[in-house]
């Protein structure tokens, strides 16, 4: 998925200083249901979704089909792993039995995106995922030794994480987590 990629970064403003920084949270007119609904129909994780909007808010923004960003990954394959209440994390120097919450470090990897002229949002989506699928085996990969082995020094600059929390709105529909 790597293969000839070039280091993405994010188009600023003429006036935009090196050191500035930018977060932003969207909250979407969206129900829990129709996520769910479209998750199933086309058999894919809601991650998939926003990884897939990023990707199109990137391409458009940078006017490139082809982008990448920095992706924070779970580590939930790890034995045990489902005990914790945080994300998990593999560093090269701990064992997996030394784990405690004051051990769990945290991972990103790169994901890319390449969008197809006249590709569907059920395809991208569903490419999203198998990307997604694919890049387990990644997850604890240190995105240094990533960028180092593609000889590059910063591969992207942008970052996404995905972090369902329970809804505590009665517009978003109750108490009820995502998931």
């Amino acid at each position: 998925v790597l293969k000839d990629v070039s280091p993405w970064r994010f188009p600023r403003s003429s006036d935009a200083r090196a050191a500035d920084a930018w977060r932003s949270s969207l909250a979407l007119g969206v129900t829990k249901e129709e996520v769910a609904r479209t998750c199933r129909r086309y058999r894919v994780h809601p991650q998939c979704l926003g990884q897939a909007a990023w990707a199109k808010v990137l391409a458009l923004t940078s006017q490139s089909t082809d982008v990448v960003f920095g992706q924070v990954v779970a580590g939930r394959v790890l034995p045990g792993a489902k005990e914790f209440v945080g994300p998990v994390f593999v560093s090269r120097y701990l064992p997996y039995w030394r784990f405690s919450l004051t051990t769990i470090l945290q991972n990103t990897i790169p994901c890319r995106i390449i969008i197809s002229r006249g590709q569907t949002n059920k395809a991208l989506i569903q490419r999203v995922h198998r990307n997604n699928v694919d890049a387990l085996s990644w997850q604890h990969a240190s995105l240094r030794t990533i960028q180092r082995s593609l000889g590059v020094q910063n591969l992207c600059d942008t970052l996404f994480l995905f972090q369902p929390r329970a809804a505590k709105s009665e517009e978003m529909g109750g108490d009820e987590p995502l998931w």
